[in-house]
């Protein structure tokens, strides 16, 4: 399978550090806390010039890489062309060493011999004993580095340009030019030990010779004549250093390369390590790699084997695709060979029979890595909940090289603020999306349409910025097409430019003077020069305008404000920027008490609380309070602990993680692997998905700054990233490695050394005690009395209670519950790779440090005692296994057995890298390499082959910029390919497609076919790409979209990868329930063979449609294939409503074990609420018939059902202008009048809650499943088995514009609305599907509602209506749960005033979370001011006589 690489994921992280800063901080604040609620507004301007297309060096992507060599260890060393550096991968994992050579950093100004930087354009590299040989070709040296550090030790300087080496024991061979000023072509070998150098004979024979080899005597030296195309020996000796016999070879003979083509000059040679007459060979334009066996005159060969074809894609074991290879490397130690792939940018590995192992990632150009970081970082909701998005690209409006002068400012506003774009709007320069909370949908959308053509003009960026930012009006909707609005002062509104290069000419002056019309206006304007391409002078220039953009330097705290320079991907980390504005600190409780207690004897109620920080970890810490029988809360019991109190110093804690290999294990190290000790491993860790650590403390400055020095004299500190990233772990720990104190002691341990618990739930895990009495063999309470659970539990009836709970220091924290000490915290490895962004150069500062708060662990967990095979013993045994979402943290979750609190166990974890295009799996063993590619969605036509080979020629300074498809010897010889044909980078047919979009319009004129391996696709109309900026005739915009629902989609490896599909796992905010489901469809009569299951909502993005739209039921007991993907189910996404849905909420499951009567299924009924307001019931049972039959034949009026069928049970009509969104779980009861299943929730916009926008419209409600305990089909299901809404023709329903109403699904026509009803006269008949109540004002859910007694109890929030930059209030509804009546007045002493427009009970400042209920009592923690309110809310329910109940339907899981 092929994969097309699209993310340059320095660039991702760089503009991740410029998002943080326009939204005030790295995330969230709570909502509801004032200004924390007003998105800021931001423009992002892109440079479309043409050099957006060249290729982009650095990090884990290859720039035209030329050789490739590796040490004992396997790790990778690859060379780049032109002088792109030299860089070091971890072999396992394929992430750069970031430690070795600054990274592979390229500065053609350092001549300096302390690190390797310099020219080396035509680099070949070899490995000996510790040390890299690199020929520096225009140089003509030879240069020595340390493998381990990058340290360039010793250079030998030659008589010609080298162009091959070779070692052989302790002699370095090297073929060279006499070319560009060198004197001799031939042969020198240098003496490794003693350092002599030898200077062979001249021989016009290695005139260039790309490439020779020696065998182990010295005695034969091998070379490709490309003159003659033979393979010719000479014999050597040697007389004080190793030279050939004679300029004569001993023997010659045909190349004769399977396939060869006529052509072929570059041709790679090496010897089999083991076997003097075994030779590697590799050829360029045949794009072969054979094995051959020499005769036993040495005068010809036999070919073993040959393998590959030419190809742009990444290799799989049965297709073998080379994109013109260079370089052919020898891993001595590990038996394998390496290929330097040099147009498709990557190298490749396979073993000595030809058998492909592995690939690095491809090359890639600016303007992909450009694409898709915007794409990530607008997709990324921890951003996108605090800024609203727009985007436009630029480059030329002049007429000057020959090309037609085009319009670039912006006049006006074509269609709606959700689907227009600005007029004019042409190839060159657009303003695409309009600033809006959509806009990051239309923005990962709209940017693959874009193609590099045109220069690089200031005025062109100036002078839509201004105009867009000047527009007036709205659009049909109401809608402002500038949402600027000066009367909400704390609205922060910018312009983030981002250039390649330096500014051709035109008239920056000017442009210079709207950037400072901007910064009068209040909008302020961000530099970022993007890429290698910018001069001194172009720097300077760039750093002019961040000046003006920021007058009165808030963006740099006080400092003159400089421009942001990401020149590679591994340099970007070094370049994140301070926050923008300082916010006063507020302590706030986020997530919901838990308590731990019985009405009969008290207990302890847990409650985390946290205290923001700017530009710091922010401060938490979590807090045990006694609770008595009555619901009393007692502060002064001497019991009571704060966990933070409890924390033992930084060396004294118990931090572990998986390491590469399980090495150093964690049991072994006592659950303290996550050290200092270990920073090269764990290193590898940070480096899992790109990111890379920057460098806070030096010894030196660079740039020009003394900044990062402050602290040089402190033990450790050092240049480069070694020393951080060991500091980085010692942060988490606990220290103060980022001077928080502003004293440079970076040891020490810092003020409250404890991130926040924000949106993950505690849960106290304490003796085995789950259910064993049954009523039927369908109970998972049967499976346990069955398989001996009672022993399990005698066995561990001592367990002391555990607290488990994730924070945003980036851990699970285990915690004794009665006492607060920690005696735990496991990093999952996935969210350690997230720690780089932790690291934020540019808060260290004369005032002290600072560093980025993340999400970390932000999920919430489940435990369940499982009887399996356990994967570490091979036993079928009892454990009691957790399972950790890492919520906002990211798209993953991991599974520990906690059955010993003390010696836990890591069974798995597992993350989808939707950025890279890769899903990541690592078991108990530490396994990191099972990880499988998935194809990207959407392509440009930078992505197909001829453009790319068309930017090749580009850099390698082909001057001919005629617009044909023209080759001499299979090579395009311009910088331009026009034609109809063009070759496509994955393999695909045309139904993948869903769309292609040429030049602005939909396109279908197009076939597809294969030809070799290759998708071949033929345009009605030719198409142009031109890589040179400066030419006359420029590309064409093309962009292609692959269908969501294709069989190239997802991961397709067709071995172990099949099983692990998680390409569309988003943000795992909802947490998974764990029960037994049925292995097989019906009949299915054998409980015996149930499987254990996690059934969990694919989480949250509502940006990017091919992510978060599923629910996922994971296979908990696979012993082959831990945590495989059972069955992924699709949630329709309806394309009517301007709404990206997805699935953060959890879902509700209903089991037998719920104590629900009727239920004559094994498995569960899965209930998923979605984003754009709809419920989806699920079958997970035994069930073959929809009236509940389990076997036989349906009786008449009933149907087949199987397992995974779903239904849409409910719409609540949201559209983007409603915005009845749901965030939250449902919660269930079973009905005392109508006895049957309710479902309870509320809508709003969570992310925004403080949104007084027009047309709002939220809603309270409760449906009733009339089917239940039954599953019914109620809508057809298509191929996919999704259900298939009906939907008829367009209208105008109240309070919105979108209009198409769905017929096969029940809305609120089939509910009634109870809103005013106090006093159950609007109670729904039996043929209604419930009931509903609108909130008024503007009003929100905050939470999920909790059912107790015959009531619902919704947490409300309401905005401020008079300040946009205000806290607004808290409530708490009481309504009926069979009726909808409002009983707050009543029950919760509601104010009964007009002012109180919804009834329900006010009770402060804030937002509440989820409410807990105990001893007839509500609890809530509510987040606001302190100083006026407190933070535990606790409120009599005024239901007499109530008992206790389960908090919640979700606690039995």
């Amino acid at each position: 399978m092929n994969k097309l690489k699209l993310i340059n994921l320095s660039f991702k992280i760089f503009l991740l550090s410029i998002f943080f800063m326009l939204s005030a901080q790295a995330k969230s604040l709570p909502p509801g806390t004032g200004e924390g609620d007003v998105p800021s507004n931001v423009l992002i301007m892109l440079d479309s010039s043409g050099s957006m297309s060249w290729c982009m060096p650095g990090g884990d992507y290859m720039c035209m890489p030329d050789d490739i060599t590796a040490d004992e260890d396997g790790d990778l060393f690859i060379i780049q062309y032109p002088g792109q550096g030299l860089v070091k991968m971890h072999y396992d994992t394929l992430t750069i060493d970031t430690t070795f050579a600054d990274a592979g950093i390229y500065d053609p100004a350092d001549d300096d011999c302390k690190v390797l930087s310099s020219s080396l354009a035509y680099g070949i590299v070899e490995y000996h004993n510790g040390f890299i040989y690199s020929t520096d070709f225009w140089r003509q040296q030879v240069v020595k580095i340390n493998s381990e550090t990058g340290e360039c030790v010793r250079k030998w300087d030659l008589d010609g340009h080298p162009n091959a080496l070779a070692i052989v024991g302790d002699t370095l061979f090297i073929s060279k030019w006499a070319f560009f000023g060198g004197t001799k072509t031939g042969i020198s070998s240098i003496n490794l030990t003693s350092g002599a150098k030898k200077s062979c004979d001249a021989n016009s024979l290695f005139d260039f010779n790309y490439g020779i080899t020696v065998d182990s005597t010295k005695q034969n030296l091998y070379m490709f004549d490309e003159n003659d195309k033979k393979i010719k020996r000479f014999t050597m000796s040697d007389n004080s250093g190793w030279c050939p016999d004679s300029t004569t070879p001993t023997s010659s003979w045909a190349l004769n390369l399977p396939g060869m083509a006529s052509w072929e000059s570059n041709v790679a040679l090496r010897m089999d390590p083991d076997d003097d007459n075994v030779m590697f060979i590799q050829g360029t334009w045949t794009s072969k790699l054979a094995k051959a066996t020499l005769n036993g005159s040495k005068n010809g060969f036999t070919y073993n084997w040959d393998i590959g074809r030419l190809g742009w894609g990444k290799s799989t074991a049965s297709d073998i695709q080379f994109g013109f290879p260079w370089g052919l490397g020898v891993d001595v130690t590990n038996k394998r060979l390496l290929s330097a792939n040099w147009n498709s940018g990557f190298g490749q590995v396979f073993d000595f029979d030809g058998n492909f192992i592995k690939s690095t990632e491809p090359s890639q150009t600016r303007m992909e890595g450009a694409t898709t970081a915007i794409q990530a970082v607008v997709s990324d909701t921890t951003l996108s909940n605090d800024i609203d998005f727009g985007f436009g690209h630029w480059s030329w409006k002049g007429g000057v090289f020959g090309w037609a002068a085009v319009e670039a400012a912006v006049s006006g506003w074509s269609g709606t603020v959700e689907n227009g774009q600005a007029i004019p709007c042409n190839t060159n320069n657009c303003v695409k999306v309009a600033i809006s909370q959509s806009g990051k949908t239309k923005i990962v959308e709209d940017i693959v349409n874009i193609s590099p053509q045109g220069g690089t003009d200031a005025n062109t960026f100036a002078d839509m910025s201004l105009d867009y930012y000047e527009l007036p009006g709205t659009d049909t909707e109401g809608k402002k097409f500038c949402p600027k609005d000066d009367s909400i002062t704390c609205q922060k509104n910018y312009v983030v430019v981002i250039g390649d290069g330096d500014f051709q000419s035109g008239d920056t002056e000017a442009a210079k003077l709207k950037v400072a019309e901007l910064a009068a206006q209040g909008v302020l304007t961000i530099m970022v020069g993007y890429g290698p391409g910018l001069t001194a002078a172009g720097k300077v220039s760039f750093n002019e305008f961040a000046v003006i953009g920021d007058p009165d330097k808030i963006l740099s705290n006080g400092a003159t404000p400089t421009a942001i320079f990401a020149r590679t991907q591994h340099s970007l980390k070094t370049q994140l920027s301070a926050l923008l504005s300082g916010i006063v600190a507020q302590k706030f409780s986020f997530t919901a008490p838990a308590i731990s207690a019985t009405i009969e004897e008290g207990g302890s109620l847990f409650q985390a609380t946290f205290e923001y920080r700017q530009n710091k970890e922010w401060k938490g810490t979590l807090l045990r309070k006694k609770v008595d029988g009555q619901g009393n809360i007692d502060d002064s019991d001497v019991g009571n602990w704060s966990f933070v109190e409890q924390l033992p110093n930084p060396e004294e804690r118990n931090v572990w993680t998986v390491l590469n290999g399980n090495s150093p294990s964690y049991q072994a190290s006592g659950y303290n692997n996550f050290h200092k000790d270990n920073s090269v491993k764990i290193g590898q860790l940070f480096g899992l998905t790109g990111n890379i650590v920057g460098d806070y403390h030096r010894t030196t400055a660079i740039g020009g700054s003394d900044r990062l020095t402050r602290c040089s004299s402190e033990s450790g500190v050092q240049d480069g990233v070694a020393d951080d990233i060991k500091g980085l772990i010692e942060f988490t720990r606990g220290t103060d490695y980022f001077d928080y104190a502003g004293d440079c002691d970076l040891t020490k341990t810092r003020e409250n050394p404890f991130g926040e618990i924000y949106h993950s739930e505690l849960i106290v895990v304490g003796p085995p005690n789950a259910e064993t009495k049954f009523n039927s063999p369908n109970q998972e309470a049967y499976w346990r009395t069955q398989n001996n659970y009672q022993a399990f539990q005698q066995e561990h009836e001592n367990r002391e209670k555990v607290i488990y709970v994730g924070s945003n220091s980036g851990a699970l924290h285990a915690i004794n519950a009665t006492t607060g000490q920690e005696l735990w915290a496991f990093i999952p490895p996935f969210i350690a790779a997230k720690f780089p962004t932790i690291v934020n150069t540019n808060l260290n500062s004369d005032l002290g440090g600072g560093s980025t708060a993340i999400y970390g662990v932000d999920g919430s967990a489940t435990v369940h005692d499982m009887f399996f095979q356990h994967p570490i013993s091979g036993n079928t045994e009892w454990a009691t296994i957790l399972m950790i979402p890492y919520g906002r943290g990211g798209a993953g979750f991991s599974v520990l057995d906690i059955t010993k609190p003390n010696e836990p166990d890591h069974l798995y974890s597992i993350f989808n890298d939707e950025i890279n295009h890769k899903v990541h799996h690592v078991d108990h063993e530490g396994t990191f390499a099972d990880n499988w590619d998935y194809n990207s969605p959407t392509y440009n036509l930078i992505n197909f082959r001829e453009a790319k080979e068309a930017t090749s020629k580009q850099q390698q300074g082909i001057t001919d910029t005629d617009c044909k498809d023209d080759r001499v010897d299979g090579q395009l010889t311009t910088t331009c390919y026009k034609s109809k044909v063009w070759t496509f980078p994955i393999t695909i047919t045309t139904d993948d497609i869903e769309e292609v979009i040429l030049n602005g319009a939909s396109y279908e004129g197009y076939i597809v076919t294969q030809n070799g391996g290759n998708t071949i696709i033929t345009f009605n109309d030719d198409i142009t790409y031109q890589a040179n900026v400066d030419a006359v005739e420029q590309s064409d915009s093309l962009s292609l979209t692959i269908d969501k629902n294709s069989a190239v989609m997802g991961v397709t490896e067709a071995t172990k990868g099949k099983f692990y599909d998680y390409s569309t796992l988003a943000e795992t905010w909802s947490s998974p329930r764990i029960f037994r489901m049925p292995n097989e469809d019906a009949p299915d009569d054998d409980p015996a063979d149930d499987i254990y299951v996690a059934v969990m909502g694919a989480g949250s993005n509502t940006a990017n449609e091919f992510v978060g739209a599923s629910v996922f039921v994971i296979n908990l007991e696979d012993a082959t294939n831990p945590g495989k993907v059972e069955k992924k189910i699709g949630i329709v996404d309806l394309d009517h409503n301007g709404v990206v849905s997805s699935t953060p909420a959890t879902p509700t499951v209903v089991t037998a074990d719920t104590g629900t009567t009727g239920i004559r299924f094994r498995g569960a009924i899965v209930y998923q609420p979605d984003y754009e307001g709809k419920i989806t019931k699920i079958n997970l049972t035994n069930m073959k018939c929809d009236n509940g039959v389990l076997t036989g034949e349906c009786p008449a009026g009933s149907e087949d059902i199987k397992r995974f069928d779903s239904a849409i049970l409910f719409n609540a009509e949201t559209n983007n202008l409603n915005k009845r969104y749901m965030f939250h779980a449902l919660d269930a009861t079973i009905g005392t009048t109508t006895t049957g299943l309710w479902l309870f929730n509320s809508t709003g916009d969570f992310t925004r809650i403080n949104d007084r926008a027009a047309g709002i419209d939220n809603l309270l409600f409760g449906i009733r499943d009339k089917d239940f305990p039954n599953f019914k089909r109620i809508q057809d299901l298509d191929s996919n088995g999704m259900p298939i809404v009906e939907i008829e023709e367009e209208f105008t329903p109240s309070g919105a514009s979108l209009g198409k109403e769905i017929t096969n699904v029940d809305d609120l026509d089939e509910c009634k609305d109870t809103t005013d009803d106090a006093t159950g006269e609007e109670c729904p008949s039996s043929d209604k599907r419930g009931w509903y109540i609108k909130l008024k004002d503007s009003a929100k859910g905050s939470a999920e509602p909790t059912v107790f007694a015959g009531r619902v109890y919704f947490p409300i929030y309401k905005p401020n209506a008079d300040d946009f930059c205000a806290i607004g209030k808290a409530y708490i509804c009481a309504v009926d749960d069979e009726c909808g009546t409002n009983k707050s007045v009543n029950e919760l002493n509601a104010e009964d005033s007009d002012a109180n427009t919804n009834k329900c009970r006010t009770v402060g400042s804030g937002i509440l979370s989820r409410i807990i209920v105990f001893a007839n009592k509500l609890f809530a923690n509510l987040s606001g001011n302190p100083a006026e309110e407190e933070d535990m809310v606790s409120i009599k329910t005024g239901i007499l006589d109530a008992e206790s109940v389960r908090d919640s339907w979700r606690e039995n899981y």
